[in-house]
């Protein structure tokens, strides 16, 4: 899907991407915290009267059901204070296998890590919003276990992909891992229009909600929603 160019002017208000095979403007939006992409009702045959007992069965069967789903989704009460912007995938839906690259190149995949709740960040050196939560994030990580829970930064530099060990230098971002994005594919199989966006994912492998932009993750507010999520293994 969409891709930077390497050159990018601090202090701009917008950043050109590629996309099939087209410039496409990334400019900031949601108050400057975040760079955005600009870019039949079934019919069912009538059951006869003979079936109606089945139909009421199932129906029962599914009211049952419903609190496991509910319970399994994000509560309203933990999307508040610093994860505002949290938006909760109403019910959680699976994640697609993303396949990335770890610092060495080597190939991993999403479900690799089924087992462990994951944040996974798309995010860029050159995106401001994306520098200014790093830390944040990194924070986040230290202050979990990582047995149960790992924050998964995925750059999507590409031609500047050699900025990002450098940076990670600078910023002394030592609890996090370096990935990037393989075949330029992320942003479009994971659904992302803005940078940076992060995918809250629980173990079982469900997306539970994501936040475009910029957040302070390691806030009581952040610790609590992972926790949620480390937790939510229905």
């Amino acid at each position: 899907m969409a891709y930077p160019d390497r050159d990018f002017l601090p202090g701009a208000h917008s950043v050109r991407l590629e996309a099939a095979g087209r410039n496409v403007p990334c400019e900031p939006q949601i108050s400057g915290r975040a760079f955005a992409i600009e870019g039949n009702r079934e019919r069912f045959p009538s059951i006869a009267n003979r079936f109606s007992r089945r139909l009421v069965l199932g129906g029962a069967i599914a009211a049952i059901a419903l609190p496991a789903m509910a319970w399994a989704e994000i509560p309203k009460s933990l999307v508040t204070g610093a994860m505002a912007r949290f938006k909760p995938a109403r019910p959680p839906k699976p994640m697609p296998d993303l396949e990335f690259l770890d610092a060495d190149d080597k190939p991993l995949r999403l479900a690799n890590l089924t087992g462990k709740a994951r944040l996974i960040n798309l995010w860029a050196t050159w995106c401001g919003p994306c520098v200014k939560e790093m830390p944040s994030l990194d924070r986040l990580q230290a202050a979990l276990p990582r047995d149960k829970f790992v924050v998964l930064p995925i750059s999507l530099d590409g031609p500047s992909k050699a900025k990002v060990a450098p940076f990670y230098k600078k910023q002394g971002l030592t609890n996090l891992g370096i990935y990037y994005d393989k075949g330029k594919k992320a942003m479009s199989v994971l659904d992302v229009s803005l940078l940076p966006t992060s995918i809250l994912v629980d173990p079982a492998g469900r997306e539970l909600g994501r936040t475009e932009g910029d957040a302070d993750w390691d806030t009581p507010e952040g610790i609590a929603l992972m926790q949620a999520a480390i937790a939510n293994k229905s």
